[in-house]
């Protein structure tokens, strides 16, 4: 038997109703959206507050390379569970959303724009609640060497002499 007070008062509760109650908050609890590590949706699953994905620049006009991870890691299905939205504060859009994959409209070329990362928002509504989430993307832009190097005043001609030190 378990005596507890509440305000002064003096409840005497069978230590069975007590094992009772705590089995039923643990039971509950596993089954509650946010509790014990399930991820809520519009969540980034990685933990983080933002999402760093890796692309290559383009070959050519090529727009058929994808980003690395190929899928946004937010929690949620965009076809039942959530909606989710581009947001490119400055320019035109590089980017359309297909599901959770990213697919580019234009060709990238790090070298010729100086082009290193794309940074913009993806807004994720939770479509039961309307609750919205602004989530920050950084696109970093890997260079894939497709310029030939460019030499000014051609051809360099220099002299050698053949006995010289070795170093």
């Amino acid at each position: 038997m378990m005596v507890t007070s509440f305000l002064g008062q003096a409840t005497v509760r069978p230590a069975g109703s007590l094992l009772l109650l705590a089995i039923l908050l643990v039971t509950s609890c596993a089954v509650l959206p946010g509790v014990e590590g399930k991820q809520q949706l519009c969540e980034v699953e990685t933990g983080q507050s933002s999402i760093i994905l890796d692309i290559e620049e383009s070959r050519g006009s090529s727009v058929a390379q994808h980003t690395n991870p190929p899928e946004l890691p937010i929690s949620g299905d965009p076809n039942d569970d959530i909606t989710l939205e581009l947001v490119f504060p400055k320019g035109k859009p590089t980017f359309l959303l297909d599901g959770k994959s990213l697919r580019l409209i234009h060709p990238l070329d790090r070298d010729e724009e100086n082009l290193s990362h794309i940074v913009f928002q993806i807004t994720c509504m939770v479509r039961s609640t309307r609750r919205k989430r602004n989530i920050p993307i950084i696109v970093r832009v890997s260079d894939v060497n497709d310029n030939p190097p460019m030499f000014i005043n051609t051809p360099y001609e220099t002299t050698v002499p053949e006995v010289g030190a070795v170093r």
